[in-house]
């Protein structure tokens, strides 16, 4: 196989590949947007939905960055649960915290426009798709 060499990651003779595999999937799924979107500052307090496969690398990250957890207002928020409201989400984030689902959803996300307004929050995105 070629492969260009910045898609190339070693692993170590001593990490069995069945557990280096979670690293390369969910733990692509989580770091990438903590480094993207400026969550992976020491003593910044995030909180993680969700600690299935995903949630808990980005769990662990978190605290290898130096991060605090959920107490009070979090500066962002990683969620990688798919199905479930997100305005009650909004309400734990500190002015211009990040809300940052990775998740596909099955259906378009429905997020009403009057608790964003009346607490003065903005909702952006971006979505790159897949090579």
């Amino acid at each position: 196989m070629v492969v260009d060499e910045h898609f190339v990651v070693a692993i170590p003779n001593n990490l069995p590949l069945a557990g280096a595999a979670p690293l390369l999937c969910a733990g692509t799924t989580v770091y990438s947007p903590l480094k993207y979107y400026g969550l992976d500052k020491p003593g910044l307090h995030l909180g993680v939905v969700g600690l299935g496969g995903s949630g808990h690398i980005a769990v662990k990250f978190a605290k290898a960055m130096g991060l605090k957890s959920a107490m009070g207002m979090m500066y962002g928020i990683i969620d990688t649960v798919v199905d479930h409201p997100l305005v009650p989400l909004t309400g734990l984030l500190k002015n211009h915290g990040k809300l940052v689902t990775v998740g596909i959803p099955d259906k378009p996300l429905e997020f009403p426009a009057f608790p964003l307004l009346s607490g003065r929050k903005l909702i952006g995105g971006k979505f790159n798709g897949w090579a």
